[in-house]
């Protein structure tokens, strides 16, 4: 069970990086938890992802029904990568998307109207469990993501 919670966390983080647009969410003029009835209807929810290892939690989420348990239906896309995905938040099409820091970053630069919702990753501050890291030969110069400058 504490798996199963686990990956509900994480499947509300892969919504992370996310983006929601200044419009209304697939021109439904409010937002989807405002949307949501008390009868048992679901809620739709398009949610935009990049096919990485970092989106596996809302593909489980989804198949196990944690978001039907909570009311939610999600229509899952796939997009190339991060700046795919923008267009879709951007337009309306997608109420929430899994992005990358850069391309939301370009996006807001740009004037695009983006929202960071959550992250979707984090660091424990030890290199030893982390799993992202600056990986390079052992006589690099580079020993840190400091020393990439």
């Amino acid at each position: 069970m504490k798996r199963a919670l686990t990956a509900l966390v994480a499947a509300a983080s892969a919504l992370a990086l996310s983006a929601c647009g200044g419009g209304s969410p697939s021109g439904s003029g409010a937002a989807p938890a405002e949307t949501a009835a008390g009868d048992g209807s679901l809620t739709r929810i398009s949610v935009g992802v990049i096919p990485i290892v970092d989106t596996a939690p809302i593909w489980l989420g989804e198949a196990k029904g944690f978001f039907k348990e909570e009311g939610l239906d999600l229509d899952i896309q796939t997009a190339s990568g991060g700046a795919a995905i923008v267009p879709g938040v951007v337009s309306g099409s997608s109420d929430f998307a899994f992005s990358n820091l850069i391309s939301v970053m370009v996006a807001k630069d740009k004037g695009l109207d983006l929202q960071f919702v959550a992250n979707g990753a984090s660091s424990t501050g030890d290199p030893k469990k982390d799993v992202g890291a600056v990986v390079v030969p052992a006589d690099s110069d580079i020993k840190s993501a400091k020393d990439l400058a």
